[in-house]
């Protein structure tokens, strides 16, 4: 894989984990940013696919912490590849 490719399967990844978790916890979007502290339209963008970056972990981390979540990763790997 190269480098885009890794970069649009990881933020596929982040996809799925985001959307888990807003199922999950029944929030919106602008309420995970505000609960994190994160950039207002940082989810937005990776949910449209206008982010090109990867994620760090330590925001994955921080999600986590902050819900008490736990990141799946087999699980949405599972889920990407039976889309």
């Amino acid at each position: 894989m190269d480098k885009q490719q890794l970069t649009t399967y990881t933020n596929e990844l982040f996809k799925l984990f985001v959307l888990d978790i807003l199922q999950r916890e029944n929030i919106t979007v602008y309420k995970l940013t505000k609960d994190c502290n994160l950039p207002k339209n940082f989810i937005y963008n990776k949910l449209q696919n206008y982010s090109i970056q990867y994620v760090s972990l330590n925001t994955l981390y921080l999600i986590c912490k902050q819900y008490n979540f736990t990141f799946d990763l087999l699980k949405y790997i599972h889920q990407l590849e039976s889309k």
